[in-house]
């Protein structure tokens, strides 16, 4: 059954027209508005001139000055590579107006935009430069300093915070194929090296178009029976975004970022995360919408006081991890004027795939949305049969917001994508009505903070340390990071390991994000009858 406020948007004529479209050959439906490529974003957003844009502590650009930042950026590219079309660039540096020039100018001149992790380590940021073959590096000087450290020739890097830019001399963006890549977004995988999604052109505006229908529907629904002079009134205000989550995840880049840059809006960058100060910034900026991960709205729930004026607040994202029952009522009663919307995606799928409004989270505890119209969801067992409403299985996707496959990795993509499907690896199942619920995932991917982490990748560093015979990373529930890393450990014969010890050794390896809070020793850890790591008996002990 499909809702008939989803027929009304999508109908001909109707702002989120429907149309069938080929996406590399295979027959699909994606929305027939709007721009085809960023290039084409960049041209639209060129039109909101002096409209407030971008908030970076006491720095506040409008449009017209983003885009005299994106053409010294151009200029700084043009410069150093000459022609860019389909050369890779990485941007290391955390969020800021210039990663945000940057990410325009590479895209818009036809290059491919490669988004470093910017909480790695310098080893790690340099693995991920190598891995996707970039010609330069755009970084700040924290990052710079790390890559350097990490052995990246200073051939290969420009340190914006060392600059100068040069002089804007323009910026005209290229034609571009809606179906060459755009993006290189690395996601966590099952072998713990990350991965690099490419997105092309079509996937992020597709991608986008489907943010702004999501949007629309969950909108429709709060505003039910409302005045229509309320509605025109709040309609007439400017979107403005507190961008919390990384510019170098799909939600930051995609929803937080270029949606906005279409649509006018402003974006407030949080230079680093504090709930007081995200307070703080919503009164001051009277900021309209903000996505965050379950902890940081237990952060929110927290530090508030009642001291705050928060009535400006009209849309409230969650991502990263399920909304506990007690956590949703306490943010209901903080944000009374808020819609709060879920959904699910990921890296792969350019974003969510589902929508899903307050009065859904009510009627239908722990879904994650209908799915959108441009999307097909299925749910198939082991055999990639498909499973009747309300069975469990795998959730595969086909959209044109799905990437192409992942970089170098053939056989990765051959195993995750197939005839425009992606295999999500997260276990869920469909209602009679087309509302996902999703309840667990297959791979052993950690969710701590709205961070992917690899079980594989924390075990590896702990395996690297000669007293450390068997080691096992898991997840245990957290009520402010969704997750905390535990690792389970068993020495070798005759050896001892000092869980301190080895923590601090870890620390030297990973992320911090990534380095357990607990070390468990073990004498042996358990194992299944095939002989493989038995993390549901360690989650079940606690």
């Amino acid at each position: 059954m499909t809702d008939p406020l989803i027929v009304a948007l999508t109908a001909p004529g109707a702002p989120h027209e429907i149309e069938d479209i080929i996406v590399r050959g295979v027959a699909m439906r994606g929305f027939r508005h709007g721009p085809k490529t960023l290039a084409e974003l960049y041209a639209a957003a060129r039109q909101h001139g002096d409209r407030d844009f971008v908030v970076y502590g006491e720095e506040r650009l409008n449009f017209d000055a983003f885009f005299a930042r994106v053409g010294a950026m151009a200029a700084l590219l043009q410069d150093r590579l000459g022609d860019t079309a389909g050369t890779h660039v990485a941007i290391a540096m955390r969020n800021r107006p210039d990663w945000m020039a940057a990410f325009v100018a590479i895209t818009g001149l036809g290059g491919v935009a490669v988004l470093v992790n910017s909480r790695g380590t310098g080893p790690e940021m340099a693995a991920a430069i190598d891995d996707a073959e970039c010609q330069l590096v755009i970084a700040d000087t924290p990052r710079a300093a790390a890559l350097r450290d990490a052995g990246l020739g200073a051939d290969r890097l420009f340190d914006v915070d060392a600059g100068p830019l040069p002089e804007d001399r323009g910026f005209t963006p290229v034609a571009i194929d809606p179906d060459a890549d755009a993006v290189i977004m690395f996601t966590t995988g099952t072998s713990g090296m990350p991965k690099g999604a490419c997105l092309t052109h079509r996937s992020l505006t597709q991608g986008i178009a489907t943010t702004i229908f999501s949007r629309a529907f969950v909108g429709a629904k709060a505003m039910a029976g409302m005045d229509p002079e309320v509605i025109k009134a709040l309609s007439a205000i400017q979107p403005t975004v507190l961008n919390a989550f990384p510019l170098f995840h799909i939600s930051g880049c995609a929803s937080d970022f270029l949606n906005n840059l279409l649509v006018g809006g402003k974006v407030v960058i949080m230079q680093k995360w504090s709930g007081i100060d995200a307070l703080d910034l919503i009164q001051r900026e009277r900021v309209t919408g903000m996505s965050g991960s379950p902890a940081m709205l237990w952060d929110l729930v927290r530090v508030h006081e009642g001291k705050h004026d928060l009535s400006s607040l009209m849309a409230l994202g969650i991502g990263g991890q399920a909304l506990p029952p007690p956590l949703f009522a306490d943010i209901r009663a903080m944000f009374p004027y808020a819609g709060f919307g879920v959904g699910f995606g990921q890296t792969e799928t350019a974003g969510t795939v589902c929508a899903a409004s307050t009065a859904d989270l009510v009627q239908r505890p722990g879904t994650s949305g209908s799915v959108v119209p441009v999307a097909q969801v299925r749910i198939v067992d082991d055999e990639g049969r498909d499973l009747p409403a309300g069975e469990a299985g795998e959730i595969v996707i086909r959209a044109p917001m799905v990437a192409r496959g992942y970089w170098n990795r053939p056989d990765e993509t051959a195993r995750v994508f197939s005839d425009g499907w992606v295999a999500t690896g997260d276990v869920g199942y469909l209602d009679n009505e087309n509302y996902l619920f999703v309840v667990d995932r297959k791979k052993d991917i950690i969710i701590s903070g709205g961070e992917n982490i690899a079980c594989s990748e924390v075990e590896f560093a702990a395996l690297a340390e000669p007293q450390v015979a068997d080691a096992a990373a898991f997840g245990l529930p957290d009520d402010r990071m969704g997750e905390r890393v535990v690792l389970a450990v068993a020495p070798k014969p005759g050896m001892t390991i000092d869980a301190d010890g080895l923590k601090a050794a870890m620390a030297g390896k990973l992320a911090q994000h990534k380095v357990p809070t607990d070390i468990r020793v073990m004498a042996e850890l358990p194992r299944n009858h095939m002989g493989k790591l038995d993390r549901k008996a360690l989650r079940a002990a606690g």
